[in-house]
């Protein structure tokens, strides 16, 4: 403990003295998914149409505060412009409210380290039936909602980013190729969750207490326009060694890693506003059996992977 106090004390200090800027933004996100059942029985990877207008709907608004301290490594291209970054947010949806914490230190321009977690409570939300958090009954088959302020989603994270830009060796308006990869491992716990049990928080299900991985991949285009930004990105994610699923759900297939490829496109309006908008297609489950209107898959034998449109996204970020 004296060892942490010592640390947080010294890095007061450290951003007294370099501290560089502080800044504000507000990110308010929107998301549309359309219903695609799945496909039972087929034991190869395939693809699950549309077959609904509409399946789900998710909103939030974060508001962040960030704080740069600039790092005093030297003049040199690699590192004059590094620093390390603090980042302390508030994100608020319709069933949850959650403040977040994270630090991303630069160390040298094409890598970026990051360590962060939050805290959050969810409640249900009728005029949509969305439950914000809740915890799978293996008797009756059903999520039952926690009770707000007295059960907490906890998620703590290390994540290390590789970025490169090709117009930083090749210098022009029209020479920015971006290419991003990140891998993140991150624990996450519902406090009144038994290990092993099945939750679910802000209306998505699946998630259980432990270790989970989470790696992305991005190829894309910038440029000195209104759409400045076009970009394929490939996402994976799934628990570390199946994670700690009770063993009844073997055969759901825990150690599932989802995958998603996604478009997508920036427009730039000004330094101030900004809209990300992205479409995402995702890998899923599919199954041996049938799956009925409001019910759960985790009595269900995994037969393959399936893909699906998943979503439409929106992301507009104001910054002061």
């Amino acid at each position: 403990m004296k060892k942490i106090i010592c640390f947080l004390l010294l890095l007061l200090v450290i951003s007294g003295v370099y501290a560089k800027s502080h800044s504000f933004s507000v990110v308010t996100d929107l998301a549309y998914y359309p219903r695609s059942e799945s496909k039972i029985n087929v034991n190869n990877t395939h693809f699950s149409f549309i077959n609904g207008p509409f399946s789900a709907l998710e909103a939030r608004v974060t508001g962040n505060y960030f704080y740069t301290i600039p790092t005093p490594f030297g003049t040199n291209p690699l590192v004059k412009d590094n620093n390390l970054k603090l980042n302390a947010a508030f994100e608020l949806s319709p069933v949850s409210v959650m403040p977040i914490f994270q630090a991303n230190f630069t160390p040298i321009a094409f890598l970026v380290f990051t360590a962060g977690g939050k805290i959050g409570t969810g409640w249900d939300f009728a005029p949509l039936n969305v439950q914000g958090s809740a915890i799978y009954n293996d008797t009756t088959k059903k999520f039952t909602s926690t009770n707000p302020f007295q059960t907490w989603m906890m998620q703590f994270w290390f994540d290390s980013l590789f970025q490169f830009d090709i117009g930083a060796i090749v210098p022009g308006d029209w020479t920015h190729v971006v290419m991003l990869a990140s891998y993140k491992v991150f624990y996450q716990r519902l406090t009144s969750a038994p290990d092993g049990e099945i939750w679910k928080w802000q209306g998505t299900a699946d998630y259980c207490n432990g270790w989970k991985y989470y790696s992305s991949f991005l190829l894309g285009y910038q440029m000195p326009l209104l759409l400045q930004t076009v970009a394929l990105q490939c996402e994976l994610e799934g628990y570390l060694g199946g994670g700690n699923f009770a063993t009844r759900y073997e055969n759901w297939n825990p150690a599932f890693m989802e995958i998603a490829l996604s478009p997508v496109a920036i427009l730039k309006f000004n330094k101030m506003h900004q809209l990300t908008i992205q479409a995402r297609f995702k890998s899923r489950r599919s199954y041996t059996e049938a799956i009925a209107e409001n019910e759960s898959a985790y009595n269900k034998t995994f037969a393959s992977r399936e893909w699906c449109f998943n979503r439409i996204a929106f992301s507009y970020e104001v910054k002061f």
